[in-house]
Parts: structure tokens; C-alpha cells; sequence
């Protein structure tokens, strides 16, 4: 399973990650993608808000993923901040637990095209 980290002020509604996910789901992979506290249109429901450093979300899903799916192997992939909050949650899990396979995909600013259309 492919456990996705979205950009600064993303979410799973976009083209970017949309333009990696879809052709992997043909190919027969499942993702989760984390939509970060106040990102996505989600309402912000404490005090506490998501940064590079906050690790504390993405260990959460992992471990209920763990749980919930325990023989599917999980990799992590992130886009531009996605990719620094990964970098962020390897560094303190010196162990491989969360994941063993990491790819960081940095799109600072990249034009992707898709059948056509121009994803910023």
C-alpha cells in the first residue's frame, strides 16, 4: 500500500498526486493519502497544527494500518513538504518499522502533463 504525504496546503484532490496514484492503481497498488490537519477543506478541530516536524499523525495512521491490514507492506512516498514530514518521520524511526521503502518526490514547482491537460 502506498502511503502518500500531499504538499504544503494539498490534499488528495490533487493533480499531482493524482497523476502518480492512478496509473499505480491500475496496476493493482492501494494508497492512503494523508490529508494534513487544516489541509483538504478539513476543519481544524484542536489546537494543534501540522508542520515539516509533526510526525505524531503520520505514526498514528501507519500503526492503525499496521493493524488494520497486518500482511500488506506499507511505502512511503512524499511530495515537496509531504517529502520533508516523511524524511522527518524516518529520522525517528531509526528501526524501518513505519517504512521500510521511502521515495520523496519534490515538486517545488513542476508541470506535469496528463492526456492533454497542463497539472501544476
Amino acid at each position: 500500500m502506498l502511503v502518500t504525504l500531499h504538499g504544503l496546503s494539498g490534499g488528495s484532490h490533487e493533480g499531482y498526486l493524482r497523476c502518480v496514484l492512478e496509473p499505480m492503481a491500475k496496476q493493482g497498488w492501494e494508497s492512503c493519502v494523508i490529508n494534513s490537519r487544516g489541509c483538504a477543506k478539513s476543519s481544524i478541530t484542536s489546537g494543534v497544527l501540522y508542520n515539516a516536524r509533526a510526525t505524531w499523525d503520520i505514526r498514528q495512521v501507519v500503526k492503525w494500518l499496521r493493524k488494520t491490514f497486518p500482511n500488506r507492506p506499507l511505502f512511503g512516498i512524499g511530495f515537496s513538504l509531504g517529502a520533508n514530514i516523511l524524511v522527518n518521520v524516518s529520522s525517528v524511526d531509526n528501526l524501518g518499522y513505519l517504512f521500510p521503502e521511502k521515495h520523496l518526490i519534490r515538486l517545488y514547482y513542476s508541470i506535469l502533463e496528463k492526456k492533454g491537460q497542463t497539472v501544476y
